[in-house]
């Protein structure tokens, strides 16, 4: 239910927007959506503005949470895991700034599988700037596929397909 409201509450301000797949990990308790915020700068002032609002509206609703913006879904739910552990509930990333926010990250925040995660623990890899040193190629021959995806999300980039395109421009509003 709560990850329902979420997105009901997500499509309130944008009309892309999406549930994140559940994890099975560390995070499986987790309840997240994506949505698209590109021309946001015509009903807010700022992607802070944004993000407030996108806030306050799940509050009103009693789902605290967190939000993260960034150029990708994957560095954005990583900015809002980070804030988890402190800080403010609010992070917007520049996409120049996000190199810089990602290299200091543990890979927990990545919510590898146990197996992947004992490897790098192993190896001595704790965040991300670790990680990418490694070549990438070696990687795969040793830990397998699960290790380039986790390269890939490690760098920014989002393996996952676009949101979905609305359905309906028409809205229709009901009381029972």
């Amino acid at each position: 239910a709560a990850r329902s409201a979420l997105l009901d509450i997500a499509l309130s301000l944008s009309p892309r927007a999406a549930t994140a797949p559940r994890t099975p990990g560390l995070f499986f308790a987790e309840g997240s959506v994506f949505l698209d915020a590109s021309g946001i700068e015509s009903l807010f002032q700022s992607e802070q503005g944004f993000a407030s609002a996108l806030l306050a509206r799940a509050e009103r609703q009693g789902l605290p949470g967190m939000v993260g913006i960034a150029s990708s879904r994957s560095i954005a739910l990583l900015a809002a895991r980070h804030r988890v552990s402190g800080g403010s509930p609010l992070h917007c990333l520049a996409p120049e700034e996000e190199r810089a926010f990602l290299a200091p990250l543990s890979l927990d925040l990545f919510d590898p599988d146990d197996r992947l995660a004992q490897a790098l623990t192993r190896l001595g890899i704790r965040n991300v700037r670790d990680l990418l040193r490694l070549p990438r190629r070696g990687l795969g021959q040793r830990l397998g596929p699960g290790a380039l995806e986790l390269v890939a999300r490690a760098r920014g980039e989002d393996p996952a397909p676009g949101l979905p395109e609305p359905t309906s421009t028409r809205i229709e509003e009901a009381i029972d």
